[in-house]
């Protein structure tokens, strides 16, 4: 059943109004509802057809006293009512509450509204929610960048736990999320001869489920990535001539100036010098 109070505050705003009716027919079918289970919100379809109604709701639920809370069942299956309308005064409400949570650094409220939209989103019926998926997309990343950073100034307010949640929510997180922690463990310096293992001990991960994840989200081996992303370091390096040829070498883990040649002359087909001149000219 939905909860007292929030209910017992829209039945007084319906009296008197076309919507009482309908209103009552939302509570029955706000019992089939199962939060956890995706393919029960499917029921909220036939009310939220019902846009003034819709409306009508969300301009209450706004006016309520009491905050939207992912810990009342009656609200959240409000939220989900409004979100199955295809109106921008329900998606405004949709989102709002989204954003609110959000700024206020709710992170239930926040996961909750993330794991409505995202869910729905899997389906193509529902395009209205696309533009506020790709926020929600945005903000996650922008909050993964930080947990992973140490962001000091600006810290992250979602939890490691938190965003295997958001895995799960957000679809394209799970790319994106996973590119975005392998860019920022390698960072802005050269890969060396850094080791698919100690990669995914950067990353927190076994190397058993790192290699895997790597190669499904990259298309190819740790291993291979990092042999290729070597090669790009040192082209890069040897580019810049107010980079010694020494500093080339030790940067990228050679123990001398002929090793570095040596690999050079493998991988390239000629010494650091030559592709030095060659990128210069």
């Amino acid at each position: 059943m939905m909860s007292d109070n929030l209910f017992d505050m829209l039945e007084y705003a319906a009296l008197g109004t076309e919507w009482r009716e309908w209103l009552k027919e939302v509570e029955k079918t706000a019992d089939l509802v199962d939060l956890r289970r995706a393919d029960t919100w499917t029921v909220l379809k036939q009310p939220a057809k019902n846009v003034h109604a819709v409306r009508w709701l969300t301009e209450e639920l706004r006016k309520a006293a009491t905050a939207p809370s992912p810990d009342d069942r009656t609200w959240c299956v409000l939220y989900l009512l409004a979100a199955h309308c295809r109106d921008n005064t329900a998606l405004g409400y949709v989102a709002d509450t989204f954003v609110g949570f959000y700024r206020t650094q709710h992170r239930a409220g926040t996961l909750f509204c993330m794991e409505v939209v995202g869910r729905m989103t899997l389906h193509d019926e529902y395009p209205h929610l696309n533009a506020l998926y790709n926020l929600m997309m945005g903000l996650a990343l922008r909050e993964w960048r930080r947990l992973l950073e140490g962001d000091e100034d600006y810290p992250c307010f979602l939890t490691e736990a938190d965003f295997r949640r958001v895995e799960r929510s957000l679809p394209d997180f799970r790319y994106g999320g996973f590119k975005e922690m392998v860019r920022i463990m390698t960072g802005n310096r050269p890969v060396g001869t850094l080791t698919a293992g100690e990669l995914a001990a950067r990353c927190h991960q076994s190397e058993t489920v790192f290699r895997e994840r790597f190669k499904e989200e990259f298309g190819q081996p740790v291993a291979g990535w990092l042999r290729e992303r070597r090669k790009e370091d040192i082209l890069a390096m040897l580019s810049d001539p107010a980079i010694p040829l020494s500093d080339v070498s030790e940067r990228n883990g050679f123990h001398s100036l002929s090793t570095l040649s040596d690999y050079c002359q493998r991988n390239f087909g000629k010494s650091p010098s030559l592709l030095r001149k060659d990128t210069a000219g």
